[in-house]
């Protein structure tokens, strides 16, 4: 008759394998994981919203001070006298107040506000009734 004998070295080794196989599984865990933060970080770009990203013209109608955006029906359209643009983009005004493209309104304080349907807002943060704010563009472009 044969008696099974217990091994207590052929136990410890698989004790052993078990627990190197789930270190193994976690650190193969924790990389998977870490790549993914990365690569999702990557795709988020940044939000162009200073001055300093406008186009050449827009840049020109900034200086001349004919620059502004206009509110209207959900939609805001950035004006350089006669030139309409959809803004596709946030825009940070100059007194730091961010205005989103729904015509939201972020001031520094923390407080938020929401432009009104055809109001206009200069890059100084002044707001304005858009026809005023035309006549005055006129009267400076020209």
């Amino acid at each position: 008759m044969l008696i099974w004998r217990y091994d207590s070295n052929v136990y410890k080794l698989i004790r052993k394998m078990k627990r190197i196989t789930l270190v193994i599984a976690l650190l193969a865990l924790s990389v998977t994981i870490a790549l993914s933060q990365n690569t999702n970080s990557k795709k988020a770009e940044p939000k162009k919203s200073s001055s300093k990203y406008l186009s050449p013209e827009m840049k020109q109608a900034e200086k001349d001070g004919t620059l502004h955006y206009y509110y209207k029906e959900g939609k805001l359209t950035n004006c350089m006298g006669t030139k309409w643009n959809t803004q596709l983009q946030d825009v940070k005004l100059k007194n730091g107040t961010v205005l989103t493209r729904k015509g939201k309104l972020k001031f520094t304080d923390g407080k938020f506000g929401q432009l009104e349907d055809g109001q206009c807002i200069s890059l100084a943060g002044e707001v304005t009734d858009h026809k005023a704010a035309h006549s005055n563009a006129m009267a400076t472009a020209e």
